[in-house]
């Protein structure tokens, strides 16, 4: 496994409309790749660690939960201060 550290100020807002969102451009393998980092609360107050999307796209998250469906919640990561969850997307050419 390769491990690749994103310092906190080189993260960008993705959208004036969802300034929540961040995101950062990789190139793997000659092919650019685009790294979101989604907001989310950890809430366990229904008996059992679920993470609320804070973003104002949830509809998102939920694909995002149905395409990879995990029993568990998603690893994150802290970008000043607040929980994300990343993201990867191909690039457009």
């Amino acid at each position: 496994m390769k491990a690749i550290t994103i310092a906190d100020d080189e993260w960008e807002r993705l959208d004036e409309k969802d300034p929540s969102r961040l995101h950062a451009n990789l190139l793997v393998n000659g092919v650019h790749v685009h790294l979101e980092a989604w907001p989310v609360r950890m809430d366990e107050s229904r008996g059992y660690p679920v993470q609320d999307y804070l973003g104002p796209f949830p509809e998102a998250f939920h694909a995002l939960e149905c395409i990879h469906d995990v029993d568990e919640t998603y690893a994150t990561v802290t970008i000043r201060g607040q929980q994300y969850v990343l993201v990867a997307f191909p690039a457009a050419e």
